[in-house]
C-alpha cells in the first residue's frame, strides 16, 4: 500500500475519463497512447498518473512545461538521454535478476561430461556425432537417435530405451543417469545459493529504500518530460507552449486550436478553431450547428487541451 497525495492534482471522473478517450484499449485512439514515447515502464506509469490526476498549482505546472521546453529545444540531449540513458533503466530490472546465477563452472562441467557421453555413444553405436542428439526429458538429460538406429541401441547392453516413436529413439547409459543425479544436486544447491543471496541483497537494499523511490521517481519524471518533447517536437502542424494563469482569472483562450487525437489519427487536415472562455464576461455559452457538425468535438477540444496544459505539455 501507497499513500498517495491529492491536494495538488484535479480528479476526473470516470464519466469524464471515457467521454474524452484518455484511456483505452490497444486498438483506440486516446490522449494516454498520443502521449506515451516513454522507454521505461516507470515513465509509462508515471504519464497515465499525471493524465488521472492533472495539476492544479500553476507553479508546478510552469515547472514542468519548462522542462519539457528545455528538451523541446535541445533535441541532442534529449535523443541522447532517450536513446542511451534510458535504454540502459528499461534494462535495469533484467540485469538486477541477472545476477541471481550461482556454480556455473558446475554447470558447465556437467554438459561438458554429458557431450563426451554423447561423443562416446556415437563411438559404439557407429553413428556420426551429429545423428546424436541430447535432449532434456522429464527432467533429465538422455540422447535420441533416428528410429533407423534403433537396432544397434538395443544389441549394445550398455544402453537402456526409454521410448521408442514413430521416427526416434530415446535412450540412456549408466553414466548419464550419475550425471543426472549430480545435475539435479548441483540445481539445488544453486536455488539454495541464490535464495541466501537474494536475502542478503534485500537486507542491503532495504537500507536504501527510500533512495531508491527517488530515483523511481526521477527515472520515470525524466522518461516523461522526454516523451512530452518528443511527441510536440515530432508533430507537424506544430504545438506550443501553453501560458498558465491563476485559477482564480476562469480564463480559457487558446487560438488556432486542434483536437490532437482526431489530428494524429486522421489523414485529413483538422479545421483549427479559436477558443475564448472568459468567466468575468459570461458563465454561459450556447454552441449551435447542424447533426455531425462537430459540436461534441469541439468540447472534446478543449477538455483535452486543457489537460494537455495541466499536465505539462505543449498543446495543438
Amino acid at each position: 500500500m501507497e499513500e498517495v497525495t491529492i491536494d495538488n492534482g484535479m480528479i476526473i471522473e470516470e464519466e469524464a475519463i471515457e467521454g474524452l478517450h484518455l484511456f483505452g484499449d490497444k486498438k483506440e485512439m486516446t490522449l494516454f497512447k498520443h502521449l506515451n514515447r516513454t522507454h521505461t515502464k516507470i515513465g509509462e506509469k508515471m504519464i497515465k498518473e499525471w493524465i488521472r490526476q492533472p495539476l492544479i498549482d500553476k507553479d508546478k505546472i510552469n515547472k514542468r512545461l519548462e522542462l519539457v521546453e528545455g528538451f523541446y529545444e535541445n533535441s541532442e540531449i534529449r535523443l541522447k538521454i532517450k536513446n542511451e540513458e534510458l535504454a540502459i533503466m528499461a534494462d535495469l530490472e533484467k540485469l538486477i535478476k541477472g545476477i541471481n546465477k550461482s556454480d556455473l563452472e558446475s554447470i558447465v562441467k556437467l554438459y561438458e561430461a554429458v557431450r563426451i557421453g554423447k561423443k562416446q555413444a556415437a563411438n559404439d553405436l557407429n553413428i556420426k556425432t551429429d545423428k546424436i542428439k541430447i535432449i532434456e526429458y522429464n527432467n533429465n538429460l538422455i540422447l535420441r537417435v533416428s528410429k533407423s538406429n534403433e537396432k544397434e541401441v538395443k544389441k549394445n547392453k550398455k544402453y537402456t530405451v526409454i521410448q521408442t516413436l514413430k521416427g526416434e529413439c530415446k535412450f540412456t547409459f549408466k553414466e548419464m543417469q550419475t550425471l543426472n543425479v549430480k545435475r539435479d544436486k548441483v540445481n539445488l544447491k544453486e536455488e539454495e545459493i541464490n535464495k541466501k543471496f537474494i536475502e542478503e541483497i534485500n537486507k542491503v537494499i532495504e537500507g536504501y529504500k527510500e533512495a531508491f523511490k527517488e530515483l523511481e521517481n526521477i527515472i520515470g519524471c525524466i522518461d516523461c518530460i522526454q516523451s512530452f518533447a518528443t511527441v510536440s517536437n515530432d508533430n507537424n502542424q506544430g504545438y506550443a507552449k501553453p501560458r498558465i494563469y491563476e485559477s482564480e482569472k476562469g480564463i480559457i483562450k487558446i487560438k488556432k486550436a486542434r483536437h490532437p487525437l482526431i489530428e494524429n489519427n486522421s489523414i485529413n487536415t483538422f479545421i483549427e478553431n479559436d477558443i475564448d472562455i472568459n468567466r468575468k464576461e459570461t458563465r454561459f455559452q450556447n454552441i449551435t450547428g447542424p447533426n455531425m457538425g462537430g459540436k461534441s468535438t469541439y468540447l472534446r477540444m478543449i477538455g483535452l487541451c486543457v489537460i494537455m496544459a495541466q499536465i505539462g505539455m505543449f498543446i495543438p
